[in-house]
């Protein structure tokens, strides 16, 4: 058991000390999002009624905010990168789409895409303050806003970012115990769509 928890922790004992990379922070939540993304569309009621459902929807959806704020958080050490954040005021621009996206990584913005995510990893993760509410469309935006992002701070840098995706084979493997091959059909459509979104993204410009 305590190997599969370092696994599912990605943990390793000479790196207990260190800040978790920022292409992993981003990809394990767009993974995880369309991966459950994936199973709503199987239409499998007798699945999606179960515990086991439930507890795989509510241990990502609050895996998945807490990635995103994470990459979203102010920098904490002058010594190391670990957000998003202090990336982007090292490549920002001049132009509307920088200052945009500027705006909208201002953690003092409460108009900011991010904050209700914000609000509902402090007040209702982080602490047991008040119950928050979080849509998809919301965790959606955030994901696709940290895409065209590191898209940007990639082309700036001369170096590829975000690579690879995942096929929906590799993560799959035991779709063939639980869901009919129809169903399964739909997983690989629905994975493949919200890629194809996460991948659109890098080339469209911020428009909120």
């Amino acid at each position: 058991m305590n190997d599969i928890l370092k696994s599912l922790a990605r943990l390793e004992n000479e790196n207990f000390d260190e800040a978790e990379g920022i292409d992993p922070l981003y990809l394990d939540a767009v993974h995880l999002r369309a991966f459950l993304y994936a199973l709503d569309a199987t239409g499998n009621e007798s699945f999606g009624n179960s515990y086991l459902c439930s507890a795989l929807v509510v241990g990502s959806t609050y895996s998945i905010v807490l990635k995103i704020m994470k990459l979203y958080d102010r920098q904490k050490d002058d010594y190391e990168i670990n957000t998003i954040r202090k990336l982007w005021s090292d490549v920002k621009g001049s132009d509307e789409e920088a200052s945009l996206i500027t705006s909208q990584l201002d953690t003092r913005n409460t108009d900011s895409l991010f904050y209700p995510l914000k609000e509902f990893r402090d007040k209702s993760l982080a602490h047991n303050e008040q119950r928050k509410q979080i849509t998809w469309e919301q965790i959606d935006k955030a994901l696709l806003l940290y895409t065209r992002i590191w898209h940007m701070i990639g082309k700036h840098s001369n170096s590829i970012m975000m690579l690879p995706f995942h096929d929906f084979d590799k993560v799959s493997g035991e779709f063939d115990s639980i869901f009919s091959a129809d169903e399964k059909r739909k997983a690989k459509s629905a994975w493949e769509e919200y890629f194809s979104k996460i991948k659109a993204a890098m080339n469209v410009p911020v428009n909120l």
